[in-house]
């Protein structure tokens, strides 16, 4: 064999050796909180949050930092949309000591610990996924210590000395400080106005985005709280997002959640206006 076919068949191998490109058209994840230094904050005063697990995109473990003001007591509910995923929550005070930990089992979905003693600090709430991928939603609230109550002493007041009557004189002109006074004329309670009594016709109903996950072909996918079939909200109404003009249309619905796609709004802009309005017939 001469030194062409060689050199032939050597590029024809390092060619097959390559092979063709993989393109990727799923849906991109970006783990913004997957460490304890990167944790996004969990706040009393929010209520719940929606974020989601997915082991294949490399998100497999979510960080959430819970600020304690004062000694008081702490109670956090873990909601885990798909239960079949193998995991474990766990909650670590000040230090990184572990002051709570639960698996997540395939029987349950619904997890919770409540009236945890705690102290003031910066705590964290840690979620991991074995494998597969699911949504959850993770809320916490806190209830203070009760304050002591003082008790002060109580001084015995000083005896006043009455003073004595004077003894009018008979002649002189009447105080006209004697002059019995008028009872005041009762006040009555004025109609009160009812121009805030609900219109006829729709019903408006507002929800908050939660959760938002840019897709590859320009849409998001958005979770959408406080709307669901408890306030008429289901499966393919179409609603508005507050300060845009875009529409979004529900894709699932739950009891007080649903599942939406939105177009021609950047992920960005729909956190920032937050707000989603359906008019329920």
């Amino acid at each position: 064999m001469n030194r062409s076919h060689l050199l032939f068949l050597a590029l024809a191998s390092s060619l097959l050796a390559c092979g063709p490109k993989q393109t990727n058209t799923g849906i991109k994840f970006v783990d913004t909180d997957g460490s304890q230094s990167a944790a996004n904050g969990l706040f009393f005063d929010m209520g719940p949050v929606d974020d989601r697990l997915n082991t294949s995109a490399g998100d497999s473990q979510d960080w959430r930092y819970i600020i304690i003001p004062t000694s008081g007591r702490l109670s956090v509910t873990v909601n885990v949309d798909d239960p079949n995923m193998p995991g474990a929550w766990v909650l670590r005070d000040p230090e990184g000591r572990t002051v709570h930990q639960q698996s997540l089992n395939p029987a349950q979905g619904f997890y919770e610990v409540r009236s945890l003693p705690v102290r003031p600090g910066q705590y964290y709430f840690q979620i991991s996924a074995f494998e597969s991928a699911s949504p959850y939603t993770v809320g916490a609230t806190f209830e203070p210590d009760p304050e002591p109550v003082v008790v002060a002493e109580v001084e015995p007041e000083p005896e006043v000395e009455e003073p004595k009557e004077k003894v009018r004189s008979s002649r002189g002109s009447k105080d006209k400080t004697d002059k019995p006074k008028k009872d005041p004329k009762p006040k009555t309670d004025e109609p009160k106005d009812d121009a805030g009594a609900a219109s006829a016709g729709n019903t408006k109903v507002v929800g908050t985005v939660t959760l938002v996950t840019p897709r590859d072909d320009g849409t998001a996918e958005i979770t959408i709280r406080g709307v669901g079939g408890a306030n008429g909200v289901t499966e393919g109404m179409k609603g508005k997002v507050e300060g845009l003009s875009v529409s979004v249309k529900t894709t699932k619905c739950y009891t007080t959640k649903c599942e939406a796609v939105v177009s021609g709004a950047s992920a960005r802009d729909l956190r920032e206006q937050g707000k989603v309005v359906f008019m329920v017939p």
